[in-house]
């Protein structure tokens, strides 16, 4: 039986109704819905925690959770962080300019932040701001090594592409990054431009199991993330598939998921600026919480950052 969501149609006619070429997009539209439910793999269904966001829009269920799937062996890969010189109260953030953004967590390490009745939220940007890691800068305000806009998955693998004024010869941007700051935890979202560039799909899969395995060999937590919706016709069935992919990552490795697609998708837009690409965000506001406020995507991706550090802490840290 052919499942459709609301969201997904929601974009499809959005993305047709604003062209003038409907009868033609009307076909693609059909035959990509007809096989949306069949596509790379039925996304598994994660087990363990999983942590819900009180967000003032409205939620059901885990579609709209934050994290799932932290397994108790993440406490093990926590611990041999340790041994190896790891800091508990840092954390590392990896992907490309979704994530290389001054509206992502950088104002919360400015102390440029509002929780509003989130007062819940303050012990962990206490905890992971108080360890300055590189030019005076914490976790959330530090310019991360291993994200820089544009890259792909393959880039944060390629020495080629590393920081030469701080990396290593031969040394990958991910592996530099890791080095420099010692992270216990590693935020990541890459694949946008994977998508964009037309990246096989087996390409990127190999790389994220890189990256991966790297995260957890160096005894790193990592939080990898669905990517958030594109807001164009075309790319919307690939989205689809390439975020089946990551859940089924997450739950092969048996990581932490940040389903950040999933928040997206009931907001305005499917929380996209104007490029229908990059989450939108209020001048000025990104992390301020406001009701308000949460209605746009890089707000919400700060939002549930939080929630995502404060649940991997409360319950992979011994």
């Amino acid at each position: 039986m052919i499942r459709i969501s609301l969201p997904l149609m929601k974009i499809y006619l959005n993305a047709i109704l604003s062209q003038r070429k409907r009868l033609a997009w009307l076909f693609l539209l059909a035959g990509t819905l007809l096989c949306a439910g069949s596509n790379t793999g039925e996304a598994h269904s994660l087990e363990g925690e999983q942590v819900f966001l009180p967000l003032a829009f409205n939620q059901s269920r885990h579609y709209y959770a934050a994290v799932t799937g932290i397994d108790p062996s993440m406490t093990d890969v926590f611990l041999l962080g340790q041994s190896l010189g790891n800091q508990a109260d840092v954390f590392s953030k990896i992907g490309d300019s979704i994530t290389d953004n001054e509206n992502f967590l950088y104002p919360i390490g400015q102390g440029q932040y509002n929780l509003y009745t989130y007062d819940d939220l303050q012990p962990v940007i206490t905890y992971f701001s108080q360890k300055l890691i590189r030019n005076d800068h914490n976790s959330f305000s530090n310019v991360s090594l291993a994200a820089r806009s544009g890259w792909t998955t393959g880039q944060v693998l390629d020495p080629a592409f590393a920081d030469p004024s701080a990396c290593q010869a031969q040394e990958s941007p991910l592996v530099c990054e890791y080095r420099i700051s010692r992270p216990a935890v590693a935020l990541i979202l890459l694949g946008t431009n994977d998508l964009g560039l037309s990246v096989p799909l087996a390409t990127t899969e190999a790389n994220l199991r890189v990256i991966i395995a790297t995260t957890l060999d160096a005894g790193i937590v990592p939080v990898i993330s669905t990517v958030p919706p594109i807001n164009q016709w075309w790319q919307v069935q690939k989205v689809i598939i390439y975020n089946n992919l990551i859940r089924n990552l997450a739950k092969d490795y048996k990581i932490p998921l940040w389903d950040y697609y999933s928040l997206m998708m009931v907001l305005p837009d499917y929380g996209a600026g104007p490029d229908g690409v990059h989450p939108s965000f209020p001048p000025g506001e990104a992390a301020n919480f406001s009701q308000a406020n949460l209605q746009y995507g890089m707000t919400v991706r700060n939002f549930s950052a939080l929630y995502v550090l404060q649940a991997v802490k409360e319950t992979v840290y011994p």
